[in-house]
């Protein structure tokens, strides 16, 4: 139905408009028709607000549904900045942005698409050019185009990159991680008509090892033949540890010398045109030296002699054709098995050997006492050092010490023209000490005194003595100009008190003699 407008006349109430019940008809078809239009008896769940189409209901799916084989069509740029959901087809002809995630559960194809996040489980069918930030695939995709991906490619399932052999694979990264095979001693790096050109490693670990002509360092190995690439250099095959070099054939040495020890069997023959050195040998025939060689057991055969480089073994002589004869061990000692070594003559050098004549002879030593009186000391002849009153004698290995005990008991009389202790010296009549400036004490044990038995006479002068006489119970005592505070001397029954005078006693003090005590004031 077109709409119907209510004609309202001319001027208000001139009768040349419609009737009111003709107006208000119009207005019930035209809301019929618009009601009709927007849910009918269901009430519509649309709202309209300027440019914004929207529901009543929270949560409520907005659906744009066309009739029959009818399609939605959209003239203009669609910009769909929420999540989209496409149930069936989705055929975009031109270039399409997304600026949030599409997910894709069915078939879909695209010229173009510019994405941030888009996640597939079906099939996604890009045929253009397109820039996606974040691509989640679970189902198959297929890129019939270029693909450029700027960050991380993250491929968490199997990968196969190429489905024919002309395809290629270019790596220009580098790899971070082992290149490890699926399965064991089954795949291959390379094939017999296309090798990869130089192989760069650390540490080569095979199984076993096919190469053409192979160029390693120094060694070059082509055919069945290895030589070495640096001049005059030699080959050396190192086993590890206490491996050997375990050879399964026949060795042929052309013009070389073979070095260092051979362990096991040796069979066929080995010739030999220079010096060889066996630490047993087991021949099973022939002669050596006109003697038989080859029986089942030990034999008698002898060689009559045998000449070694310079070094002639004849019977029991061992002599060199040229030189002298050196006889050198590996533990630096040669043992004569508790045998003698005899006929040696005089030796010249201080490291020559000699006999035991020439030792003894030589072996001497001279010993003279205070009375000049010599003894000849032989070898194996003891010289004797002993101790006496107050001195002993020790021996440490090659020294001798004497030590004197200076304040032991001596009996008897000791007479020397001069003797010294730590701090006095004796010196003919002379008593002085050793260090300087040092006094000279004359002290008595016990109650004894120092006591002078003659005239004495001093060049010098007394030292005053600063104490009390009484404190002395006898022996020499210095002046002591003024006894100012009393005092009484006793020395004890029978024993002298020496001063030199004179002694004054203060104004008030006392100076008492005891009983039996005796003084005696001498003036100089």
């Amino acid at each position: 139905m077109a709409k119907q407008t209510i004609n309202v006349g001319t001027n208000q109430d001139d009768g040349t408009g419609d009737l009111l019940r003709a107006a208000f008809l119009k207005v019930n078809e035209n809301f019929t028709e618009v009601y009709t239009e927007l849910g009918g008896t269901l009430l519509s769940n649309i709202r309209l607000i300027d440019s914004t189409i929207s529901t009543d209901t929270s949560n409520s799916n907005l659906i744009i549904e066309t009739s029959g084989t009818g399609k939605l069509q959209i003239s203009g740029t669609a910009e769909i900045t929420g999540n989209t959901s496409i149930t069936g087809t989705l055929d975009v002809s031109s270039s399409t942005a997304l600026a949030s995630t599409l997910a894709v559960t069915g078939n879909s194809t695209l010229a173009a698409l510019s994405a941030t996040n888009i996640t597939a489980s079906g099939t996604l069918g890009v045929t253009g050019t397109s820039s996606i930030g974040v691509l989640n695939v679970s189902g198959a995709s297929a890129f019939t185009g270029t693909s450029t991906f700027n960050g991380l490619l993250n491929a968490t399932g199997s990968v196969d990159l190429g489905n024919a052999s002309a395809d290629t694979i270019t790596a220009t990264g580098r790899f971070d991680s082992s290149l490890v095979p699926s399965t064991n001693s089954s795949k291959d790096l390379g094939s017999s008509s296309l090798r990869w050109a130089t192989i760069y490693g650390t540490t080569l670990n095979v199984t076993s090892v096919s190469v053409g002509s192979t160029v390693m360092d120094q060694i070059s190995i082509a055919g069945n033949r290895i030589s070495s690439n640096a001049s005059n250099a030699s080959i050396e095959l190192d086993p590890n540890g206490t491996g050997i070099v375990d050879i399964r054939s026949n060795v042929t040495l052309n013009g070389n010398t073979l070095t260092g020890n051979v362990t096991g069997n040796v069979t066929g023959n080995v010739t030999s045109s220079g010096t060889s050195t066996f630490a047993a040998i087991d021949v099973n025939g022939g002669a050596i030296d006109g003697t038989p060689i080859g029986a089942s057991s030990a034999s008698t055969g002898k060689f009559s002699a045998v000449v070694v480089d310079n070094i002639s073994v004849n019977g029991a002589t061992v002599e060199t054709t040229t030189g002298q004869l050196f006889l050198k061990s590996a533990t630096s000692n040669i043992s004569a098995s508790n045998n003698v070594i005899s006929d040696l003559t005089n030796p010249v050098q201080r490291q020559d050997g000699a006999t035991k004549a020439y030792v003894d002879d030589k072996v001497v030593i001279n010993v003279v006492d205070d009375s000049s009186t010599l003894s000849v000391l032989q070898a194996g002849e003891t010289l004797a050092i002993r101790g006496g009153s107050g001195v002993t004698t020790a021996i440490v290995e090659d020294v001798l010490t004497i030590t004197a005990d200076l304040f032991s008991n001596i009996d008897g009389t000791v007479t020397a023209n001069a003797f010294r202790t730590d701090g006095i010296n004796f010196n003919g009549n002379e008593i002085k000490t050793r260090r300087s400036n040092e006094n000279l004490e004359l002290i008595p044990n016990g109650t004894g005194i120092v006591e002078v038995l003659s005239s004495a006479s001093a060049t010098g002068s007394f030292t005053e003595f600063a104490g009390s006489l009484s404190s002395y119970t006898g022996g020499f005592h210095a002046n002591r100009d003024t006894i100012s505070t009393s005092e009484t001397l006793d020395t004890g029954s029978g024993v002298n008190s020496i001063v030199y005078g004179p002694i004054t006693v203060a104004n008030g003090a006392t100076f008492t003699i005891a009983n039996n005590s005796k003084l005696k004031i001498l003036e100089f």
